[in-house]
C-alpha cells in the first residue's frame, strides 16, 4: 500500500465487519479527491498557485490509473482551477472507486474478499515480526507522529491533514486524544509549509476537503 488514497479508504474500512464504515462513507468520497491530489502534490505533478489555483507540472503518465484519470483531467480544463474545483470534480464517481481501492487492496494482500464482506489480513511489522493488519499498523504510525515528539515526515502529515479535514479523527484517536491530535496537525503542517511548496499545496487542499465535507 503505497498511495494516501488507499491509506485513507483502509481507515475508513470496519475490520470486523469486512465494510466501510457507513457514517465514514459521507466524507470519504471528498476526502479521497483530495488524497488524490496530494498524492500528485507529493510527486511534483502539480502545485497550488497564491490565487488558490491548482497548477499543472507534469502531465505524463504515473502508470497509476487513479492518478493518471485525474491527469487527464486536470490537463483538459480550458484554465486554471480553484483546488475546491477539483476537488468537487474527483469525487463525482464514487462507487467506481471505491470498487478500485477494494481491488487494489485485495491485490496487495491486504484484504482477502469473503462472499459480500472483506477480511482484513494480517501483515507483519518489519521492525519486530509481530503481525497485526494493515488498518492497525497505519493507526499506529499516525498515533505516533501526532502524539509524540518524532518528527513527521511529509506524507505522513498528507495523510493526517486529510484525516483531519475530512473528520476522519475519530477513527485514529481515542476521546483523551483528539484535542491534541488536531493541535499537534495543525502545529506541524503549518510549520513545514512555512518551508515547503508540498506542504503548502497539501495545507490548501486540506481546507478544499474540510469545505467540502462541512457542505456535503
Amino acid at each position: 500500500m503505497s498511495t494516501l488514497f488507499e491509506e485513507l479508504f483502509l481507515l475508513a474500512f470496519h475490520e470486523d465487519k469486512g465494510k466501510l464504515i457507513p457514517w465514514a462513507t459521507e466524507n470519504l468520497p471528498v476526502g479521497l479527491a483530495g488524497a488524490i491530489l496530494a498524492e500528485l502534490a507529493l510527486n511534483d505533478r502539480l502545485r497550488v498557485e497564491e490565487n488558490h489555483r491548482l497548477e499543472l507540472l507534469d502531465a505524463s503518465p504515473t502508470q497509476d490509473e487513479v492518478l493518471d484519470a485525474a491527469l487527464e483531467k486536470i490537463q483538459s480544463s480550458e484554465r486554471p482551477r480553484k483546488v475546491s474545483y477539483w476537488v468537487n470534480q474527483l469525487n463525482e464517481k464514487p462507487k467506481k472507486l471505491f470498487e478500485q481501492l477494494e481491488g487494489r487492496l485485495e491485490a496487495e494482500g491486504i484484504f482477502q474478499r469473503d462472499e459480500s464482506s472483506f477480511i482484513s489480513l494480517p501483515s507483519q511489522n518489519e521492525l519486530d515480526g509481530r503481525s497485526a493488519s494493515a488498518r492497525y499498523w497505519l493507526k499506529r504510525r499516525l498515533r505516533g507522529l501526532a502524539l509524540t515528539d518524532q518528527e513527521a515526515d511529509l506524507r505522513g502529515l498528507a495523510l493526517l491533514n486529510l484525516v483531519q479535514s475530512c473528520d476522519f479523527i475519530d477513527l485514529v484517536f481515542t476521546r483523551d486524544e483528539r484535542k491534541i491530535a488536531r493541535r499537534r496537525i495543525y502545529e506541524l503542517l503549518v510549520g513545514t509549509a512555512l518551508s515547503n511548496g508540498q506542504a503548502q499545496a497539501i495545507e490548501e487542499i486540506g481546507r478544499a476537503v474540510e469545505s467540502q465535507a462541512d457542505t456535503d
